[in-house]
C-alpha cells in the first residue's frame, strides 16, 4: 500500500473521494451564481482527479513509463465519466418533470439539449482514446482476437453500438422539436426520451462492468494469443498463389480477380461495390492456410546460432525422415514458428502420414527444435541470394550468434542493428589466407563505409588470432569460441567446407552471398561495390519480426 505506485494511487484516490463526499453533504447556499459555480466547479475537480488518477496505474502505465499513453487513459476514463455518471440524474429529471404533461418541460428539454452537445464532444473522446489505448494494449488484431482481454474489448465494442444508437435517437427527437406535438398527450416526447436514457444507461452499466473484467486479464502485449479460429490469412501464400504457383487453383483464382477488378473499374455505383467485395473475396481465398491454436505465439527462445544448434541435434536424433520431407515441402513456405511449435508439440498434420517425436521433449528443447526447423526451411531457398544485392525483397534473416574474442567481453551480431554492416566471413586455413590479407589491407575503406568485418573459422583451431599472423594486422574481429554452432547454422546457407562470405545489412537480413567460386582473392572491390550500393538504398526494409523467412 504504501511501498508501490498502484498503492499510493489508490490511496490518494480514495482519500479524494473521501473529501468529495464530505463536501457535498456540508449545507452551503448556492443561490448567488458565484457560490453555485464554486461549489460544482470544486466538487467537479475533485471527482475527476480522483477518477483520472486510475489510468496512471493500468495496464497502459505498466506498458509504459511515458505520459502521453497515461494521459490517453485518463482522458478516456474522464469521458466515459462525464457521459455515463449523468445518464441516471438524466433520466429520473425527464421522468420525473414530465409526469402528467402533456407537453415536455422547456428547462428539461433545455438541460437534455446542453448535455447532448457535451455528451457528443465525449463519445468522440471516448473513441478515438479507447481506439489508441486498444491498439497499444492489443498489439494488433490477432493480439485482440486470440486473447481474454482482447475478446473483453470486442465485447465493449458491441454493447457500445446499441448505446450509440440509442444516444442517436434521443438526439434525433431533440432535433425535430415539432414531433413533441405529433405524439399522443399521454405519451410525452420527454418521457419517451427518458427511456432511451435508461436504457443506454444499462448499457453502459454492462460496459462498465466489461471494462473491470479487462482490468483483471493480461493484455495481448504481455501474453501469448491462442488462434479461436482454423485458418488464417498468409501473405505468403497469397503471393505463391498469384505469382508462382501453377496449379488449377492459382489459375482460377487469377482469372476470377482480374475480372471483378476490371469489372470494378468498368461499372459505376453500387456495382462497383460489389465487384470489389468479389475481389477481395478472391484475395483472401487466395491466402487462406489452415491455423493452429499457437499460430501466432511469440518465440520465446532467440533465433541465434546456439539455439540452432542444439535444435538439429534434437531434430536429427528424434525426428523421422517423414518430417523432414515436409518442411522441405511448399507448405511449409507459409508456416509461422508457432506453427512448427504445433508440430512439434503434437505431431505432423495426420493426413500428410507423418509422425511425431520418438519421445516428449521439454517445452524449450521444442523451441530450439522449431528454430532449426526455421532456418532449415529458409536454408532451402538461400540458393537464390548471390552476390548482387536484390532490393526487392530482403527476406533472409541472420540468425544471431556470440562474437567471442579471448578474454574480451562477448557481443553479439544483433549489437550492429541498426548501426554497422556486417560481413561475415567463414574462412578455412590455409585456403583462406591471402583472402583474410586482402580484407585486412583494405579494412579501413570498409569501416569508413560503415561495414564491420567478423571472421569464423569453418575448422576448429586453437587460438585463431595467432594462426592469422601480424602482417598485416587483422584488427576486425575474429571469432575464437562457439565457432561449431556458427558454422553449424551458417553452414545451412552455405554449404561445405570452403571459404565464403555473407553480406548482412543494418536491419540485419542476409543481402549477398559469395561462394568460393565467386571470390577474387586479391580484389575486394566487387563486396565495396555492393556495400555502396547497400548504402545508396533508399528505402531501407524493416527490422525482421519472428517469421520463417
Amino acid at each position: 500500500m504504501f511501498h508501490t505506485w498502484p498503492g499510493q494511487v489508490w490511496m490518494t484516490r480514495n482519500g479524494l473521494l473521501i473529501v468529495t463526499a464530505f463536501f457535498l453533504l456540508a449545507p452551503c447556499d448556492v443561490t448567488r451564481f458565484s457560490d453555485w459555480f464554486a461549489a460544482r466547479s470544486t466538487a467537479f475537480l475533485l471527482s475527476a482527479t480522483a477518477l483520472g488518477l486510475a489510468g496512471s496505474s493500468g495496464h497502459i502505465a505498466a506498458l509504459s513509463g511515458s505520459l502521453w499513453p497515461q494521459s490517453l487513459d485518463m482522458l478516456h476514463l474522464l469521458a466515459v465519466g462525464v457521459w455515463f455518471g449523468a445518464l441516471p440524474s438524466l433520466a429520473y429529471l425527464l421522468h420525473s418533470v414530465n409526469v402528467g404533461r402533456t407537453v415536455p418541460d422547456p428547462y428539461s428539454l433545455r438541460t437534455i439539449r446542453r448535455f447532448s452537445h457535451v455528451a457528443l464532444i465525449a463519445v468522440v473522446v471516448i473513441a478515438g482514446t479507447g481506439f489508441v489505448s486498444a491498439w497499444l494494449l492489443g498489439d494488433n488484431f490477432v493480439g485482440i482476437i486470440g486473447t481474454i482481454h482482447g475478446r473483453l474489448l470486442l465485447a465493449k465494442i458491441a454493447i457500445l453500438v446499441p448505446a450509440l444508437l440509442l444516444a442517436a435517437k434521443v438526439r434525433q427527437l431533440l432535433c425535430n422539436p415539432k414531433t413533441v406535438h405529433a405524439l399522443p398527450p399521454t405519451t410525452t416526447i420527454a418521457q419517451r426520451m427518458a427511456y432511451y436514457i435508461a436504457g443506454e444507461a444499462m448499457l453502459l452499466l454492462i460496459l462498465l462492468g466489461l471494462a473491470v473484467a479487462m482490468t483483471l486479464s493480461v493484455p495481448a502485449i504481455h501474453s501469448d494469443p491462442i488462434w479461436p479460429l482454423p485458418i488464417r490469412l498468409s501473405l505468403v501464400r497469397l503471393e505463391q498463389v498469384f505469382l508462382s504457383q501453377l496449379s488449377v487453383q492459382s489459375v482460377i483464382l487469377r482469372i476470377l480477380a482480374l475480372f471483378t477488378l476490371l469489372a470494378a473499374i468498368r461499372v459505376s455505383g453500387r456495382l462497383r461495390l460489389y465487384f470489389l467485395a468479389g475481389w477481395v473475396a478472391c484475395l483472401s481465398a487466395a491466402a487462406v492456410v489452415v491455423a493452429y491454436p499457437t499460430s501466432f505465439v511469440r518465440p520465446p527462445v532467440s533465433y541465434d546460432a546456439r539455439s540452432i544448434a542444439k535444435g538439429k541435434a534434437i531434430y536429427q536424433q528424434d525426428c523421422t525422415a517423414c518430417s523432414t520431407r515436409y518442411i522441405e515441402s511448399e507448405a511449409s513456405k507459409w508456416l509461422t514458428p508457432g506453427d512448427l511449435f504445433w508440430f512439434v508439440s503434437n505431431g505432423l498434420p495426420e493426413q500428410e502420414g507423418l509422425s511425431d517425436f520418438d519421445h516428449p521433449l521439454a517445452e524449450t528443447d521444442r523451441w530450439h527444435v522449431v528454430n532449426f526447423m526455421r532456418a532449415h526451411i529458409s536454408a532451402s531457398e538461400s540458393r537464390t541470394i548471390g552476390s548482387e544485392i536484390d532490393f526487392e525483397n530482403p527476406w533472409l534473416v541472420a540468425p544471431d550468434f556470440a562474437i567471442s574474442i579471448g578474454p574480451l567481453t562477448p557481443f553479439s551480431l544483433y549489437d550492429y542493428r541498426n548501426r554497422r554492416i556486417v560481413l561475415l566471413v567463414l574462412y578455412n586455413l590455409p585456403e583462406s589466407q591471402e583472402r583474410l590479407r586482402s580484407l585486412a589491407l583494405r579494412y579501413g575503406t570498409l569501416s569508413s563505409m560503415g561495414v564491420e568485418i567478423v571472421a569464423v573459422s569453418r575448422q576448429p583451431i586453437d587460438n585463431p588470432i595467432a594462426k592469422l599472423g601480424d602482417e598485416p594486422a587483422m584488427v576486425f574481429p575474429i571469432v575464437t569460441s562457439g565457432n561449431t554452432e556458427i558454422n553449424t547454422t551458417y553452414g545451412l546457407f552455405v554449404q561445405g567446407e570452403s571459404h565464403a562470405e555473407l553480406l548482412i545489412d543494418r536491419q540485419g537480413y542476409i543481402r549477398a552471398i559469395w561462394r568460393k567460386d565467386e571470390i577474387d582473392t586479391n580484389d575486394v572491390r566487387a563486396v565495396l561495390a555492393q556495400v555502396e550500393r547497400l548504402n545508396q538504398e533508399k528505402t531501407p526494409p524493416p527490422l525482421p519480426e519472428a517469421h520463417v523467412h
